[in-house]
């Protein structure tokens, strides 16, 4: 059986697709968080050039959210709160998530959207809560079996 890929070909002979492609991917999952970006804003490229994520992207997406709640957020609203996530000593895979998460219902409404926890019809907040840190734990330990 033939093992080509052509993808993995091309990136190897263009490294440039293959950021462009990372980048796209980045910036998709960020639109559709409700971040106003587009593939050419130079943060976009600067984050994948560092190495951001999409699990530090979501992480982002849901502090900003809890201090901006409403409306749209602009990359360098994002931009800050990416650098202290990146700069937050042992950033790698997950982690217990943004601090402050539980503190109020937009906070962890927002995390339950990054982890796709989505709350159950009649489950009080705490009860909410409660299932995100497990949703965490669980991803916190996969994480660490992949290491």
């Amino acid at each position: 059986m033939d093992n080509f890929s052509p993808v993995a070909d091309t990136a190897d002979e263009n490294p440039t697709a293959l950021l462009s492609v990372a980048t796209e991917n980045l910036v998709s999952n960020l639109v559709a968080l409700g971040v106003k970006i587009t593939t050419h804003d130079p943060l976009a490229r600067d984050w994948i050039e560092r190495g951001v994520t999409a699990q530090i992207a979501r992480w982002a997406v849901a502090i900003a959210r809890q201090r901006k709640p409403k409306g749209s957020i602009p990359p360098r609203y994002l931009h800050p709160i990416i650098e202290e996530i990146m700069t937050s000593p042992g950033v790698s895979g997950i982690q217990r998530g943004p601090p402050g998460w539980w503190n109020n219902e937009a906070g962890t409404l927002a995390m339950g959207q990054t982890l796709g926890v989505i709350p159950l019809r009649g489950e009080s907040m705490p009860e909410f809560r409660s299932r995100i840190q497990i949703e965490i734990e669980k991803q916190k330990n996969q994480a660490q079996r992949r290491a």
